[in-house]
């Protein structure tokens, strides 16, 4: 995996983790649609449920990305042709 797809991937997987912050909202904005506790309970269990799972695929793509030796210099060397420099040797 190049370095640009790592992290691309470790990106993505903490972009939907944020995502808690919008459910626990959309939860706080629906309270008095929830007909008693257990109903509440439940939805709370699952998105529970839902962002432990996340947080363990975050963290599996961040452990991936240490293990492939995600380091600067091949960061840099990578993207480099990507870059535009300017030579001040001229």
């Amino acid at each position: 995996m190049t370095i640009l797809k790592s992290i691309h991937d470790l990106d993505q997987k903490i972009q939907h983790c944020w995502q808690v912050i919008d459910d626990i909202k959309l939860l706080y904005d629906r309270l008095d649609e929830f007909e008693d506790e257990d109903d509440l309970a439940n939805y709370i269990l699952g998105l529970k449920t839902i962002y432990q799972h996340k947080f363990e695929v975050l963290y599996s793509t961040y452990e991936n990305s240490v293990r492939e030796g995600f380091n600067l210099e091949d960061a840099y060397n990578e993207l480099r042709p990507m870059l535009s420099v300017v030579n001040n040797d001229d």
